[in-house]
């Protein structure tokens, strides 16, 4: 399960059914403006996703996986 950086932003093409982009916190904007080119998302403390709101779901209906 590599997850590797691409264009500053962390990504898998093998975690799960479909390729998916990580969330980070700290660049949290960016990551929902870049998933929407994804069909999944992973988060995790591990990755740098400390949020404990995850409204920002209902602006990415499109994913097949989370």
């Amino acid at each position: 399960m590599p997850i590797q950086r691409e264009n500053n932003y962390l990504v898998t093409r093998d975690l799960g059914i479909t390729p998916s982009i990580g969330i980070e916190s700290d660049q949290l904007e960016g990551c929902i403006a870049q998933a929407k080119s994804f069909d999944g998302i992973f988060g995790s403390p591990s990755f740098e996703f400390w949020e404990d709101n995850l409204d920002f779901l209902t602006s990415l209906v499109h994913l097949r996986q989370a």
